[in-house]
């Protein structure tokens, strides 16, 4: 019998696969070969190379960062100026109810000058006082004044030559005021007075410490931002020293945004 007929009916028969030998490929296969294993190479490592920072170029600036070191800054120098102007606005209406002030027209026919205020203009309950008392313009080149200054209550000649003399007083007792001259070339003179509420007064002069730390505020804004700055840039966030830098240069037109939106609030 046949070798092949002694081979059992259910075994499958091997299959032989022909490899050339390297001597029987052509130029032309090799560089195909050549190609494919080195397009599998590179897309086998593709994904998995990280981004290489360059050394040499520069990064881009951060806008937002930027924005916010210059409008921070710039928004705080208007917003604050705003406060102030609205404070000190209010310390001057306290102002205008403390003070009072008038004009009056004194007569004489032997150069002595005397005037009693009324109770409604000055009372007399210690809460009032009279603190300046002026004549309007000179006499004889001489202009006559009384002020409040050291609970002194004389009533001074100042000359043109820059002489001083004690011509009257004012008794606070009984809001009298009077005063004489050298000549009698005058029957009338006007004086312009002033008259104080104490205690108004001195709630207006305690009420000035918020104008005065909104306005410490506007005036150290700028070196604060100056400050910040230099911190940006010592920690490499450098987009943010620039906005911050450039909010210092700019500072001058802040004030003045400032001070426009005061004027035209008001």
């Amino acid at each position: 019998m046949d070798s092949d007929n002694n081979q059992p009916s259910g075994q499958a028969k091997p299959i032989l696969t022909i490899v050339p030998s390297p001597e029987s490929i052509t130029p032309a296969q090799a560089e195909t070969q050549s190609i494919s294993t080195s397009q599998a190479q590179i897309s086998g490592t593709i994904g998995q190379h990280k981004p290489i920072l360059v050394p040499g170029i520069k990064e881009g600036t951060n806008w937002n960062q930027f924005a916010f070191g210059l409008l921070v800054p710039t928004a705080a120098i208007i917003i604050l100026m705003l406060i102030s102007g609205a404070t000190n606005e209010d310390w001057n209406g306290k102002w205008d109810d403390a003070h009072k002030e008038g004009i009056i027209s004194l007569s004489s026919n032997n150069g002595t000058f005397s005037h009693t205020f009324d109770e409604d203009v000055l009372p007399i309950d210690g809460r009032y006082s009279l603190t300046s008392f002026d004549s309007l313009g000179n006499y004889d080149n001489y202009w006559y004044s009384y002020s409040l200054r050291n609970n002194n209550t004389d009533v001074i000649a100042y000359g043109d030559d820059d002489s001083e003399e004690k011509v009257g007083e004012y008794n606070s007792m009984n809001n009298t005021i009077w005063l004489t001259t050298e000549s009698q070339n005058y029957s009338e003179m006007r004086f312009t007075f002033e008259v104080v509420d104490l205690e108004l007064n001195e709630d207006r002069v305690n009420s000035k410490g918020p104008n005065e730390i909104f306005g410490a505020l506007v005036c150290f804004t700028p070196l604060l931002a100056g400050m910040g700055a230099f911190i940006s840039f010592s920690n490499d966030k450098k987009s943010l020293g620039r906005g911050l830098f450039t909010s210092v240069i700019l500072s001058p037109l802040s004030y003045i945004s400032g001070l426009f939106l005061m004027y035209t609030i008001k």
